[in-house]
């Protein structure tokens, strides 16, 4: 009966004594695969992109200045919501991997016109957000980059 006991006491020990803390969100900069406990340290690749910018756009032959901000989306931990995207006050979802972000295909209607974004990517480096996505405006697409700067 002791044995068991004491096997049984080990066998807890090495169950309890083998947690290893750390962060386990596979969307954070310091993700650790062999974690066991969830220590709150986690980094999400989001936050950098998150906050106020000063946007820069050239969209064909027309310069645009103008400004948004971008917050955590409701999807998952890699998502984030574009406000006034386009200077149409639409807000666009997209998502973040490392540095880079990538808005899917949407379609918004503003002030009875639809407007459809062809996807796009991105990429912040720097502190400075650089998109580049086609949208399509009263049948009329265009290629469009943005430059953004946190403000």
């Amino acid at each position: 009966m002791k044995k068991t006991l004491l096997v049984l006491s080990l066998i807890s020990f090495i169950f309890i004594g083998c947690e290893t803390e750390g962060c386990q969100e596979i969307n954070s900069w310091n993700y650790d695969p062999e974690a066991t406990v969830d220590d709150g340290s986690c980094d999400l690749w989001r936050n950098q992109f998150l906050g106020f910018y000063e946007i820069e756009e050239n969209c064909g032959p027309q310069k645009y200045q103008y400004n948004f901000s971008i917050y955590e989306g409701n999807f998952s931990t890699s998502s984030i919501v574009i406000t006034n995207f386009g200077d149409f006050g639409i807000n666009l979802n997209a998502d973040v991997k490392e540095n880079f972000v990538s808005i899917p295909n949407q379609t918004f209607i503003n002030n009875g016109n639809e407007i459809t974004v062809n996807g796009g990517l991105g990429e912040i480096r720097n502190g400075v957000l650089t998109l580049n996505y086609q949208f399509i405006f009263n049948g009329s697409a265009n290629n469009c980059i943005m430059h953004c700067f946190s403000i």
